[in-house]
């Protein structure tokens, strides 16, 4: 039995799952650099809102779950949201603390959210922002057959005198 060349042959397939593993570890790596800056750049627009006097006349969607799309992938780009009411919001205004912080600050929108979780609503400013990150092509030969993934992020901040 010979077995010449067959290390050579096991040598070229374990070199190509390794270059898989390391394209597949840098494209998620531009993936996330993409997301820190996208992030960084809505929270930066929306900040700029907070401090102009700009008023969002369009309330956030509230969203109570999600619907399966046609693959039957959960959280895939076909699913559709089923919209919730801002009552599922509530809560969200007791992790500040609303009571310390009324004292502190007197008059401001989070306080007054935990009894009225719209009015924090109506004091929000949005920042939004998109970016395309193309993938590489080891990456899209090999795992995923498109050009290019779409990042959106979307940020929301409370604007009010004196309540950063």
């Amino acid at each position: 039995m010979r077995k010449d060349g067959q290390a050579l042959v096991e040598f070229v397939v374990g070199l190509i799952a390794v270059l898989v593993l390391f394209a597949a570890l840098i494209q998620l790596g531009l993936l996330a650099n993409a997301h820190t800056e996208i992030m960084v750049k809505a929270r930066e627009e929306a900040g700029v809102n907070v401090i102009t006097p700009i008023v969002n006349m369009e309330p956030p969607d509230y969203i109570a779950a999600w619907q399966d799309g046609d693959d039957e992938i959960s959280y895939s780009a076909d699913d559709e949201m089923v919209l919730g009411s801002v009552g599922a919001a509530a809560g969200i205004a007791d992790f500040s603390h609303p009571d310390d912080l009324g004292q502190r600050v007197g008059l401001n929108p989070v306080s007054a959210a935990s009894v009225a979780p719209d009015l924090l609503m109506r004091n929000m400013q949005r920042g939004y922002e998109s970016v395309t990150v193309p993938l590489l092509p080891a990456v899209r030969n090999l795992l995923y057959a498109d050009e290019a993934i779409e990042l959106e992020c979307e940020v929301w901040l409370v604007s009010g005198e004196n309540t950063y």
